[in-house]
């Protein structure tokens, strides 16, 4: 790894990462972007990279192909979610992606956990959906007070924002649907 530059007021580092190439035998750079704050994780095979971004870290995780080349294994992007604000807390979607880019599967976490975030129905009723989409609207809700496991955050620019949770119901078991956020 070879610093290329500091930001944030010198919390972030950034690097070049290059790795030894036997056939060659010289030294390759890995990927085109440069690496904030890297971090090698050898047990579990990732490198990760904590950059400071505003009153969060961000701690994207690379795995490595076959080829040797990097991908984003894993992102947080920090995620506002009208109506469920907590006192000081802020909440991460975290994505895990493929080889290829395609993300794989998605959660939404606060600080410090590796289990969904869970919060209250701050409102007195909610309509469930099955997909991100008005269309998709049943006749089931939840309420005020409701405990719920927030799974996902869809946002399509121009349209309103979407929050996949799971709840548990006394009479049908676990349902993960999609709700509103406005």
């Amino acid at each position: 790894m070879v610093p290329v530059s500091s930001g944030n007021g010198g919390v972030n580092w950034f690097y070049a990462l290059y790795r030894f190439d036997k056939a060659a035998g010289r030294f390759r750079a890995v990927g085109p972007e440069e690496f904030c704050n890297p971090e090698a994780r050898p047990a579990e095979r990732i490198l990760v990279t904590p950059c400071r971004s505003g009153p969060a870290w961000l701690d994207d995780a690379f795995q490595f192909a076959g080829d040797g080349r990097p991908y984003k294994y894993r992102e947080n992007e920090v995620i506002a979610l009208r109506g469920f604000e907590r006192d000081n807390a802020v909440t991460y979607l975290r994505r895990f992606r493929d080889a290829d880019g395609r993300v794989a599967r998605s959660e939404v976490i606060d600080p410090g956990e590796d289990k969904p975030a869970v919060r209250k129905i701050p409102v007195a009723q909610v309509y469930l959906y099955t997909a991100p989409d008005d269309a998709a609207r049943t006749t089931s809700y939840i309420i005020q007070g409701d405990v719920v496991e927030l799974l996902d955050v869809e946002q399509q620019p121009g349209q309103r924002q979407w929050l996949q949770i799971a709840y548990q119901s006394a009479r049908v078991g676990r349902m993960v649907r999609w709700i509103r956020l406005e």
